[in-house]
């Protein structure tokens, strides 16, 4: 319970420091080796791009990549946190992976589907995906950025 406040509390920090700003994020020409989901990302509209960097502003929604290869899409509506998609994720390669969604209250559709997205790392906390929603023609383009804590380390019991 405790560890899913602080997520929460630094889920709603971010979005309410960064709901006026622009971010300018710079392109690594090098490719990340390794790169890492686990941890929290927030969804960023880009808004400009040319080869060395992307501007991008942060939206109200941040995907949460577990070490037991879990994920959950959660989002932020009038100050409320839910939780809009969850399930559980696999490294397909160097780029792609496939997201299995067991439950979506934003879109039903998407329950007990397999998405296979597409993703590049523009830098260690950057990255861009593609994919093609299941059962639909549309394709998607997003900028998740890692949220950075200032506490890395975990709380004890004696809270």
């Amino acid at each position: 319970m405790k560890k899913s406040l602080f997520v929460f509390f630094i889920l709603g920090i971010s979005f309410s420091l960064s709901a006026q700003i622009t971010l300018n994020i710079k392109v690594d020409k090098e490719q990340v080796v390794s790169p890492e989901f686990d941890g929290i990302w927030q969804l960023a509209f880009i808004t400009g791009s040319d080869d060395t960097e992307i501007q991008a502003k942060p939206m109200p929604h941040f995907k949460m990549y577990g070490k037991d290869n879990s994920f959950k899409i959660v989002t932020s509506l009038k100050g409320l946190f839910i939780i809009a998609t969850e399930g559980v994720y696999h490294v397909n390669d160097k780029k792609s992976y496939t997201e299995s969604i067991t439950h979506s209250s934003s879109d039903a559709i998407l329950n007990n589907k397999d998405n296979v997205l597409e993703y590049k790392f523009i830098n260690k906390d950057a990255m861009l995906v593609t994919f093609n929603m299941p059962n639909t023609p549309v394709k998607g383009r997003e900028l998740w950025l890692r949220v950075k804590s200032p506490r890395t380390e975990p709380f004890s019991n004696s809270l």
